[in-house]
C-alpha cells in the first residue's frame, strides 16, 4: 500500500479506513506493507526541494493561471512515492502495489520502465477524489490553468487505462470519474469497493461531556474534517450565527479537524458566536462523537465521507450537504442538504434542535444503516478478489430501507420548483422600505392581483433617510409614502399601510414582532412574503426575523415566501414574470427618490435576466423565491 501521507494525515486520511482492511488481509495470510512519507529518505527531500526550485523557477512565467509551486510540489512528491514504491517492490520481492492516488501510479509506471523490469508485479490504484484527481487538486485549493488541466486529464486517463485495477468508494465517484475523463465506457478493471465500517470507540456520554467542560443544558454540533475551503466550516459558522440568534436553548458547535484555525475564530468573533465556536484536533474521536448531540457536514464535494459514517456508527442524528457521494453513502439515513447554503442549513439545524422526537428517529435510522455496512472482512475480500484478477464482490447497500424516513418540518431545497399560487387567498407583503416590495416580489404582486387575490403590502420604515443629499425638495417621508402609494396602483394591491418606524434603526425596534403580528392578524392572509435573515441590509434582517417571530407566536399555518433584495437567496421556488416585467418596472419608475441614487431598474432587469435561465426554455424574466 503506497499513499503520500504523514503520520498527522493518518488521523482523518486514509490510514483510519485502510489500517482495519490491511488487518484483514493479514488475517487471510496476504503480507503486506505500509509506505508512507516517513520511508522517504532524507536525500530523496533535499533534491525533490532543489528540483522545486528549479522547475517552479522555470516554469512560474510560462503557465499562466496556475499555482506553479503548489501544483509542482504535489507532483514531485507523489510521483517520488511511486519511484519508492518500485525500490521497495523490487528489493523486497512484493507482487502487487496498491498506489492511493494517481499520480503515485505515474511515478511508480515510469520508475518500472526506467528499471527496464520484466518481472510480473501487479499495480493498480484507488481514486479517493471525487472524479479525475486534477479536479480534486483544484478544488482543494491548488489552482490549475487550463492547459495544466488537459495534461494532467490525459495523464490520469493513461495511467488508469494501463492500470491493473481501478478502484473507486462509490457509484457516484466513479461515473463523475468517467466523465472527467471522457471515458466512452466503463473499463472491465474499473471497480466500486466501499470503505468499511469504521470502529467508533465511545465512553459515556456524561463522561465525555465533563472531560470535554461542555454543560449538560447545551446542545452540540459536531463537524469533522481538515480545515480546507472545500469543507466550507465558514459558511458553517455563518448558519450556526443565524440558529444562535433564533432559538432559546444554548448552542455550541465544535470543528475537529487539522490545520490554522485562526481564520475560522476570528469569523466567529465578528459574528458575535466566538463563545460558542471552538475548533481543535484530537486523537480520541469517539470522546466527541459521544458528547454531541448531533453531527453536520457542509462539504462542498466529498467522494465518500468516512467521517459521515462515522456519525452514523455513533449513533448520531445528520445533516449532510448532498455533495459527491454523499447520498449514497448516507441512503435515507441523513438529511440531505444543498451545498453553499447557509440560511438553509439553519433551517434545518434548527429543526433538529426544535424537534428532539424527530432526532431520535434520525438516530435509529443512523443506527439501522451503520449495521448493514460492510465489515473490513468483506472489504479485504473484495481486495483480495482484485488483486487475484477474479470478480469483485458487490458490496452495495440497498437504495432504499423497508421505512419511511422521518419528516423534516423544513423542506430540503434540492430542486427550483416553479411557485405555485394555488390555494392562496390573502396575501400580505412587508416590506421594510418602500420600493423593496416592488423589487423583491413586484411581479408577483402584479400576477396575484390580476387574478383576484388581495395584496396588502405593509411598509415598515418611514423613510427618513432615503434622501441623504437632499436631492429633492420637500418631506422626505411623505414623498417615499406618496411613491409608494402610486407603485402599489400600478402593482393592483391594496392601498399600503405605514407603521412609520425609525429608517435604518429596524433592528433597535424591541416590539416589531408584535407590531407585524397585529398586521397579520387584522388582514388575516393565508401567505406571508418577507425578505430574507441573510440579507446585506440590516433592516431586511431586522424585518426577516421580526416576521418570522410574529408568525410563531400567532400559531396559524400559513406559507412563508422569502423575496430578494440586496443579497441573492438559495432560492428554492420560480416565478416566470414576462408577461408582466412591463408593470413591474412602470411601478418602480415611479420611485424617482431612490432611482436618483441607484439604477434599480437596471439591477432588477439584469436578476430577472440571471432567474430566467432556470425557466424551461432557458430564456425569459423571473422572480426567485426561498419557500420556508
Amino acid at each position: 500500500m503506497v499513499t503520500r501521507e504523514r503520520p498527522d494525515d493518518r488521523r482523518y486520511g486514509l490510514g483510519k479506513s485502510l489500517d482495519p482492511v490491511l488487518e484483514a488481509l493479514n488475517y487471510e495470510a496476504v503480507e503486506y506493507r505500509y509506505l508512507t512519507q516517513d520511508d522517504a529518505g532524507q536525500r530523496s527531500w533535499d533534491w525533490l526541494r532543489r528540483a522545486h526550485r528549479w522547475i517552479t523557477w522555470g516554469l512560474t512565467p510560462v503557465l499562466r493561471g496556475t499555482e506553479v509551486a503548489g501544483v509542482t510540489w504535489g507532483v514531485l512528491e507523489r510521483a517520488n512515492m511511486g519511484r519508492l514504491a518500485v525500490k521497495v517492490a523490487l528489493a523486497e520481492g512484493w507482487t502487487h502495489v496498491h498506489c492511493h492516488d494517481p499520480l503515485i501510479a505515474w511515478g511508480l509506471r515510469w520508475s518500472l520502465r526506467l528499471n527496464c523490469h520484466s518481472a510480473p508485479i501487479r499495480w493498480g490504484v484507488t481514486e479517493h477524489g471525487f472524479g479525475c484527481y486534477a479536479q480534486a487538486i483544484h478544488e482543494d485549493g491548488a489552482r490549475l490553468g487550463q492547459q495544466v488541466m488537459r495534461w494532467m486529464r490525459r495523464l490520469e486517463s493513461r495511467v488508469l487505462l494501463a492500470a491493473n485495477w481501478v478502484i473507486c468508494p462509490t457509484r457516484l465517484a466513479q461515473a463523475q470519474l468517467l466523465r472527467d475523463l471522457a471515458l466512452p465506457r466503463l473499463p472491465a478493471h474499473f471497480h466500486v469497493i466501499p470503505h468499511p465500517a469504521p470502529t467508533v470507540n465511545l465512553p459515556c456520554r456524561a463522561t465525555a461531556r465533563n472531560e470535554l467542560g461542555w454543560a449538560d443544558h447545551e446542545w452540540v454540533w459536531l463537524a469533522v474534517g481538515r480545515l480546507a475551503p472545500l469543507k466550507a466550516f465558514d459558511l458553517l459558522i455563518r448558519a450556526f450565527a443565524l440558529l444562535a440568534g433564533r432559538v432559546a436553548i444554548r448552542q455550541r458547535l465544535h470543528i475537529v479537524g487539522g490545520g490554522n484555525p485562526i481564520a475560522l475564530l476570528a469569523l466567529a468573533q465578528s459574528l458575535g458566536v466566538s463563545n460558542r465556536v471552538s475548533v481543535g484536533e484530537t486523537d480520541q474521536i469517539g470522546r466527541y462523537y459521544a458528547a454531541a448531540d448531533a453531527y453536520i457536514s457542509t462539504s462542498r464535494t466529498e467522494s465518500f465521507g468516512m467521517a459521515n459514517l462515522e456519525a452514523l456508527t455513533a449513533g448520531l442524528p445528520v445533516l449532510a450537504t448532498a455533495a459527491g457521494g454523499v447520498p449514497e453513502v448516507m441512503g435515507e439515513a441523513a438529511g440531505l442538504m444543498p451545498v453553499d447554503a447557509p440560511e438553509v442549513w439553519a433551517i434545518l439545524m434548527q429543526n433538529f434542535v426544535e424537534n428532539p422526537a424527530e432526532c431520535q428517529q434520525w438516530s435509529r435510522r443512523a443506527l439501522n444503516r451503520a449495521g448493514q455496512w460492510p465489515d473490513s472482512a468483506k472489504v479485504a475480500c473484495a481486495y483480495r478478489a482484485v488483486y487475484a484478477g477474479t470478480p469483485v464482490p458487490d458490496l452495495r447497500l440497498p437504495a432504499a430501507e423497508q421505512f419511511a424516513a422521518p419528516p423534516l418540518r423544513q423542506p430540503i431545497f434540492r430542486v427550483i420548483e416553479p411557485l405555485s399560487l394555488a390555494g392562496i387567498g390573502r396575501v400580505l407583503v412587508f416590506a421594510p422600505h418602500a420600493d423593496d416590495e416592488t423589487l423583491g416580489c413586484g411581479g408577483l404582486i402584479v400576477l396575484l392581483a390580476d387574478s383576484g387575490i388581495p395584496v396588502q403590502v405593509c411598509v415598515i420604515s418611514d423613510g427618513y433617510l432615503g434622501d441623504p443629499e437632499h436631492r429633492m425638495s420637500g418631506d422626505t417621508v411623505e414623498r417615499r409614502k406618496a411613491e409608494a402609494r402610486q407603485a402599489t396602483r400600478v402593482l393592483g394591491s391594496l392601498p399600503p399601510r405605514f407603521l412609520g418606524l425609525p429608517d435604518g434603526g429596524l433592528d433597535g425596534v424591541d416590539n416589531l414582532p408584535e407590531l407585524m403580528a397585529a398586521e397579520i392578524a387584522a388582514f388575516n392572509p393565508d401567505c406571508i412574503l418577507l425578505p430574507a435573515e441573510s440579507d446585506a441590509h440590516s433592516d431586511h434582517v431586522a424585518t426577516a426575523k421580526a416576521g418570522r417571530q410574529a408568525i410563531r407566536r400567532l400559531r396559524q399555518k400559513m406559507r412563508i415566501l422569502c423575496y430578494e433584495l440586496w443579497t441573492p437567496l438559495p432560492i428554492n421556488r420560480l416565478l416566470d414574470i414576462s408577461t408582466v416585467f412591463d408593470r413591474k418596472t412602470a411601478a418602480l419608475a415611479g420611485y424617482k427618490l431612490p432611482l436618483s441614487y441607484v439604477d434599480y431598474l437596471a439591477a432588477v432587469t439584469g436578476l430577472a435576466q440571471y432567474r430566467g435561465i432556470q425557466l424551461p426554455a432557458g430564456r425569459g424574466l423571473a422572480e426567485g423565491y426561498l419557500e420556508l
